[in-house]
Order: structure tokens, then sequence, then C-alpha cells
């Protein structure tokens, strides 16, 4: 059996490539448009349908192979085997140059036998796992053996999506993940609860950490430059009917190593959904490690957390320009003025400002007490942290209609506003005292960095802004009109007649995820 047979007879096959469909919809349109194109019966209709799709495949035949080259980059990833077998199916492979290439690239299962026919095929031709750059598995029921078999087959993988249910063993999962993708660009997994564990009760959560093998490898890993990497977990339907409920499939500390491994110190993208779960805490540095330092995209949509563990997250994370909160309760039960409040925070860290004022109270009551040789600041001024957040998504309860949406968001933006006109306020006094003797002014410290000064007031100390290009680069005036983009649609907002807003960080996530989940 011939290897395009072979793929094609155990993947779902579309028997018309994007050429052929194009034509035949184009002929179909001129039919329909003539009332049949003037043919007497359907039979006739038929008959100039296959003639036309007879004269577009002697079209195709003369064409020069490298039309073709160019037509197949231009196909989405996705569609790209599909589109090569339907090719090949026409048309000798000499007319198509690199076909293997086109053929091989992108590799998506949907099903378990072809999951072991492209095992088997592999195994007689190894060869051709050099052309495999992205391998998806998108099927719940799947030889476990021969899916692993073929990934750890790829020495070049650029791109990972599987689905993971409880058929992968630990063991599985260790062997699968024991030894680094150098290559690696984008990493996705997806993984589905075992329902039998259920429990009823939220005081009654199984001991069940079923895939801590896969966060326990993955953080073992050395530095690398993934700019991407999703971990989700489903929810598991409640069979009372009832909310779903939250299952222990990862110890929580597995995934704090995880966040400040060096396998995600330069990784840009991070969609992490663990339903249910507190997660927010284990993402926030210390003094002993940096967590997502690079981090500029975050989707923890389904977990469970508060405004305040958003502010905190903001602050803690200085790159972070997207942030994606589906379903994660955060204002159900909020009033208006609490969106203003909440926007207030997510851009300056609600801490900043009475931690300057508790240091200055502290250097007036110390005073005249320096010790000789010791000297304190007579006044200290701290530039705030502000988010550099430009996109924030969020879900609202179905029972908010649309005027209630606006309301909503109108009180964030004037909640955003009044924060960064004092944060325009704070800056501008902080320029006027810069040649006052005795004052100085500090910044917080970097994600990896830790101040020299101060350490007396807080565990990672804070850093004097001597330089004056540095300051100026910190103490610019920020424009109240440039708010963040605000989503409320949810990741079913269409679905619900709730528009997503333009430019929002579902779209950015669909871009880099290339799903919609």
């Amino acid at each position: 059996m011939s290897i395009t047979n072979s793929l094609s007879s155990a993947l779902p096959f579309w028997h018309l490539s994007i050429i052929s469909s194009f034509d035949r919809l184009r002929c179909e349109e001129n039919l329909k448009h003539n009332g049949i194109l003037g043919y007497k019966s359907k039979r006739d209709a038929s008959t100039g349908i296959t003639d036309h799709l007879t004269a577009t495949m002697t079209g195709l035949t003369s064409l020069p192979p490298e039309l073709f080259a160019c037509i197949l980059d231009c196909v989405p990833s996705i569609d790209l085997q599909q589109t090569t077998i339907s090719l090949l199916r026409i048309l000798s492979h000499d007319r198509i140059p690199n076909w293997r290439r086109y053929l091989f690239y992108h590799i998506h299962l949907k099903s378990s036998d072809s999951v072991w026919t492209l095992d088997y095929h592999l195994q007689r031709t190894p060869d051709d796992a050099n052309f495999i750059k992205k391998f998806s598995l998108a099927t719940w029921i799947t030889d476990v053996d021969a899916a692993i078999n073929v990934v750890l087959m790829i020495p070049e993988l650029e791109w990972l999506s599987l689905c993971i249910d409880i058929n992968f063993t630990p063991d599985h999962l260790r062997r699968l993940f024991h030894k680094p993708m150098p290559n690696l660009r984008y990493l996705s997994l997806r993984f589905r609860p075992n329902k039998s564990i259920w429990r009823p009760s939220m005081n009654r959560r199984p001991p069940h950490t079923h895939y801590d093998s896969v966060l326990e490898s993955l953080a073992g890993w050395p530095s690398a430059e993934l700019p991407a990497i999703s971990v989700v977990e489903d929810l598991v339907d409640d069979p009372t009917g009832r909310s779903a409920q939250p299952l222990n499939s990862f110890h929580l500390n597995n995934l704090s190593d995880l966040a400040s491994s060096p396998l995600l110190a330069r990784t840009h993208a991070l969609r992490l959904r663990i339903p249910g779960r507190e997660i927010v805490r284990f993402l926030r540095p210390s003094r002993y490690r940096s967590v997502l330092p690079r981090i500029t995209v975050l989707d923890l949509s389904t977990s469970c957390l508060s405004d305040l563990n958003v502010s905190k997250l903001l602050h803690s994370l200085p790159r972070l320009r997207h942030l994606v909160l589906d379903h994660c309760n955060l204002f159900d039960d909020a009033r208006t003025r609490d969106w203003a409040a909440f926007a207030h925070h997510c851009m300056l860290a609600r801490k900043d400002l009475d931690f300057e004022r508790l240091v200055n109270r502290r250097l007036v009551a110390l005073g005249n007490a320096s010790s000789p040789g010791r000297s304190h600041p007579r006044e200290v001024r701290f530039l705030p942290r502000v988010s550099a957040l430009r996109t924030l998504s969020l879900s609202v309860p179905a029972h908010v209609d649309a005027d209630a949406r606006r309301v909503l968001l109108a009180e964030f933006r004037r909640g955003w506003a009044e924060a960064v006109a004092m944060f325009n306020g704070i800056v501008s006094a902080a320029r006027r005292s810069r040649t006052e003797e005795g004052v100085v002014t500090y910044r917080f410290p970097w994600p990896g960095e830790v101040g020299n000064a101060l350490r007396e007031y807080t565990y990672l100390g804070m850093v004097a802004v001597d330089d004056n290009d540095e300051f100026s680069r910190l103490s610019g005036v920020r424009d109240a009109e440039d708010c963040p983009v605000v989503c409320l649609a949810g990741q079913r907002g269409r679905e619900e007649g709730i528009e997503h807003a333009k430019g929002c960080g579902h779209s950015v996530g669909w871009d880099i995820w290339e799903d919609t989940l």
C-alpha cells in the first residue's frame, strides 16, 4: 500500500482539494444562477458538473510544478496533508515538488486507527519522520503506546498538541516527556480527568494526582526557546446535575515548580486552565525564584481567584499584556462600583502607596537617631508599579444584558482613568523632588532581580533610580484614555449572542493556540 493510500485510509478524507472544491462551488453557483444553467434535467446538470470538473483536472495537469508548491505553501498547516493527498490522487507525484514535505509537515490524527497506521508506517520508513514538524493527537480513544512511539520517533518536532486521558498512565507520561525536545516551539496538553473518581462534596476532594508526572518531567527540562505552552484540564460534569466539581489531577506545588523552571523562563504565552483550583499564589515570585519573567499572554480561565489575586498577579508579572479570565466567577455578585475599584487596582498596585507612606514614617521616627557612619534618606519616593495590560477578557453571568455590560465597561474605564491620574501625580511629585537633598527615588525590582536597598522593609528590596535615562523612562506620563480592551463575551460569546470586543484577548489567543477552547 502506498504512503498516500495508507494515510488517506486512516484519516478523514475530503475528496476534493481546495482548488477543485472552489471550482465545484463556482460551477454549482453558475448552475443555480441560470436555473440549472438551462439544462433540461438534473441528469444534464450532473453531466455538466462532471464535464466542468474533468476540464478542471485537465487544466490542473497543465500547470507548472512550481505553482503547486506556491499553492501548498499558502494552505493552513492543519489542512496541508489532506490537500496534498487530494492533489496526489489526480496528479503524478513528480508534479508536486517535495510532496513528502507537504504530506508529513503537520500530522493531525483524529482516530485510533490513524495513530496505529502512522506508527506502522514510520516503523517501516523512519526517514519520513524527518519531515514531521507539527503533530497533533485530537482523539481521546487511542493506542497509547503507538501514539508515544510516533512522538518519540520525530527527531525535529516543533509543535506538539496532545489529548491525554486516563489511558495515559504515569509511566506512559514519564516515558513521553523524560527527554527534552530541544526544537519544540509550541506545546499544548489537554487533559481529561477520570470521571469515576468524582466526589459530590467539595470537602471530599479525591487525593488523585494522575498527571503529576507531566509537570514533574517538564519542570526538569533545561532552558529552551518555548514561546507558547498550554495546559488545559477539562471540566467534569456533575452526575447529579449540579455545577462541575474540581478534581485534584495535579499537585499545585508541581505547578509552582513548572512556572519557575528554566523551561518557562523564556515563555511568552501560557494557557493554564485548572478548573476550580486556586492557582495564582503558585505563580507569584519569591526572593529565591523568578516566575514567568517574560510572560505577555496568560489565560487562567476556569480557575478560582479574586480581584485582589488579579491585582497581585498583574504587578508581579510586569510584562503581562493580555489576560484571559473566563468563567472564574470574579464578579458574579459584584456591584457596578466594584468594577471601577477593580480597574484602579489593575492599573496601580494597591499596596505600593501604603508602602511608601510606611517607610517615610519610619524614616521620620529615626530622625537624628542615626548612628555614626550610617545615614538614612530624609524621604523616599517610590515609582509605583503599573500594569502593562492591553487586553482583559472576563465572563459575566448570563443575566447581565447588553445595557448592563455597557455600564460595567464604562465603570472600568472610569476607574482606570482615575488610577492613571493618580500615577501621573505621583511621578510629577517625584520629578519635583528629584533635586532635593536627602530625597531618594526607588523602583520595585524586576522579575528575577533582588534590590539592594530597604531590605529591612521588603524581602525583595528596592532599587535606587540614579540614572536619569531610567528615571525618564519610568516616570513617563500615561494617557488616561489609553484603557485596555475589555471583552465580556467569554469563551462562547457568539453562541450566547455576545460579540467579542475588537482586538480582544480571545483573538490574541486564537492566533497563538490555533484553537477556540
